[in-house]
């Protein structure tokens, strides 16, 4: 027999329904909430390397970058049908944490490049598009917007010690 309380009421069932809501609202709105740490899959579905492509979440806790987001792109090996002036460290960093770091601006809800292009890699809740005219930066759909993620200058790559 199950020994779970069950709902007595309408307004019972209501609370708890609520309470549960509030609660996976809550877990959503830590970090970025825009899925950073979803694995990647090309055009065809299939399942992408994280030696090739990789988008994690910038660490909250000593090095305070939880606005950032980092996109590791190539850096194992080549993705196919991703030019190799591409393979780098890009970054989201909306707050400018890395001002003088990258090779561009962080853009975000902007217009595309007229030769932009969809390279068919996403996460589910990321989409990466390129342009030819602007090799220091890729672009990433977040929803119904796009934002423009720059190179990181250099070869060191950014990471929190």
């Amino acid at each position: 027999m199950n020994s779970a309380r069950q709902p007595t009421s309408l307004r019972d069932h209501r609370l708890r329904t609520n309470a549960g809501l509030a609660l996976i609202l809550a877990l959503a709105a830590c970090g970025s909430g825009i899925g950073l740490e979803r694995s990647w899959t090309n055009g065809r579905g299939e399942a992408v390397g994280s030696d090739l492509i990789r988008s994690v979440q910038g660490p909250a806790d000593h090095c305070g970058w939880s606005s950032a987001g980092f996109l590791f792109i190539g850096r194992g090996g080549n993705l196919d049908g991703v030019p190799a002036e591409f393979n780098d460290q890009y970054v989201r960093d909306p707050e400018g944490l890395f001002d003088g770091r990258l090779d561009a601006d962080f853009e975000a809800d902007l217009t595309l490049p007229a030769d932009a292009m969809a390279t068919g890699y996403t996460n589910g809740t990321l989409d990466l598009w390129l342009s030819q005219q602007d090799d220091g930066a890729v672009y990433v759909k977040v929803a119904d917007t796009f934002e423009r993620w720059p190179r990181v200058s250099g070869d060191d790559p950014i990471l929190c010690a």
